[in-house]
């Protein structure tokens, strides 16, 4: 990696490697529900806009951890693994 651990986001990693071909929705909308269910009929609209939400809190949190977390954190269970051994 050319750049320092702190500085690199999830986000970042997520738009390098789900993104490199356009952009990839971490929810899909099932839609092969049948229209003339009532609740298969109105469910994909609905949940469309709660996994937009989903997607855009998630790409916030994304955001605010950066791979030198994610490092620390691993780094920690394989410390608490030792102790417990």
């Amino acid at each position: 990696m050319a750049r320092d651990l702190q500085k690199i986001t999830l986000y970042d990693v997520y738009l390098a490697v789900e993104e490199s071909d356009g952009p990839h929705p971490l929810f899909n909308v099932n839609p092969d529900t049948n229209p003339q269910c009532k609740v298969g009929g109105h469910i994909q609209p609905i949940l469309a806009e709660v996994y937009q939400e989903a997607q855009a809190a998630a790409m916030i949190r994304f955001n605010n951890v950066t791979v030198a977390d994610i490092v620390d954190q691993i780094n920690l269970k394989l410390h608490q693994e030792k102790l417990q051994d």
